[in-house]
């Protein structure tokens, strides 16, 4: 259904609540859902971004456990990815959690581009870690709508190679 054709009264039948006791803790849908991203990044971040800083693992090691795990998520009944979901429906709605959405996606830049750092220049693993992001996030999408697979496992192969100096130029 999604946030925009959501009622409060939907979600109280959904968790077998009264309407009023999720606004005794919730001001407003919108407070809720910006909880429901707080607690979304806090989940993500305790339980596979800090891979990000096993510097002992190669780079493409840890992209990989990442970007897996991740998928592991999105393709739970091929829902795709909570907040890029979230991002593409509320783009033109004026919402306080607009702000919360763009700045998961600059937190999850940041993790990859302190993986790629170890490998990379600053410029070019900056490049690289906007490129890695572009390439989850559409085969999320593809998979989504294919259900299928196969563009999450070639994505995360695209991003492993993304990850490793290509010798030959140098």
């Amino acid at each position: 259904m999604g946030y925009t054709h959501t009622s409060m009264s939907d979600i109280a039948k959904a968790v077998g609540l009264q309407k009023g006791s999720i606004y005794h803790y919730f001001e407003s849908k919108e407070q809720l859902l910006q909880h429901c991203i707080y607690f979304s990044k806090a989940y993500l971040s305790d339980n596979i971004f800090h891979y990000a800083y096993q510097d002992e693992l190669p780079a493409t090691e840890r992209l990989e456990i990442i970007f897996e795990k991740l998928s592991k998520i999105v393709t739970r009944n091929f829902q795709g990815c909570f907040f890029g979901n979230l991002s593409l429906e509320i783009a033109n709605i004026e919402l306080n959690v607009n702000s919360l959405l763009y700045d998961f996606f600059e937190e999850m830049k940041l993790i990859v581009l302190y993986i790629l750092k170890s490998v990379f220049t600053e410029v070019e693993a900056n490049e690289k870690a906007d490129e890695i992001i572009f390439i989850y996030e559409g085969a999320v999408m593809m998979t989504k709508l294919k259900k299928d697979l196969a563009p999450l496992e070639m994505a995360i192969e695209m991003i492993k190679s993304k990850a490793k100096r290509d010798e030959r130029a140098n």
